[in-house]
């Protein structure tokens, strides 16, 4: 995903993500038992329902199961997505994961707007919040890099 200093470079397409999914995924199959082949892209419930039945799954790691710390000290939900949620060099690490309104909002998927707001599937996927910010500028808005569509689980 273009993001930093490599915005202005050209991502593969948006179509080309569902085939990079599906690609991974036969190839976890093919090899399994011998490597593990893994992806982090929130979309990947759409494809394999291995990942659908994995209990705690909840695609989109943001301000969940994964941040970031930046070599100044701020504290991000996601390497890719370089909203501050503080700086540990004013608080402690785990007051700022727990008490930010940046990781308040991206764990309530109710607060997600338009197609993932509103999407069947938000909590188990939640669209890819860097993709949204680096796309919109907002963190909450619609990743448009979801390839369902609005007929299928949106509404």
């Amino acid at each position: 995903m273009p993001t930093g200093r490599g915005t202005a470079l050209l991502d593969i397409g948006d179509a080309r993500w569902r085939e990079v999914a599906e690609r991974c995924m036969a190839l976890r199959d093919a090899y399994a038992g011998r490597l593990e082949i893994t992806t982090h892209l929130a979309q990947q419930i759409l494809v394999d329902p291995c990942v659908a039945g994995l209990p705690g799954f909840v695609g989109c790691q943001a301000a969940r199961g994964q941040g970031a710390v930046t070599a100044t000290g701020d504290v991000l939900p996601c390497v890719l997505l370089p909203v501050p949620m503080g700086n540990i060099r004013q608080r402690p690490f785990a007051e700022i994961w727990r008490d930010s309104p940046v990781a308040a909002r991206l764990r309530d998927r109710a607060s997600l707007s338009g197609a993932c707001g509103s999407c069947a599937l938000r909590e188990r996927c939640g669209g890819c919040r860097a993709v949204a910010y680096a796309r919109t500028g907002d963190y909450l808005a619609p990743d448009p890099r979801c390839w369902l569509p609005d007929h299928e689980t949106h509404g």
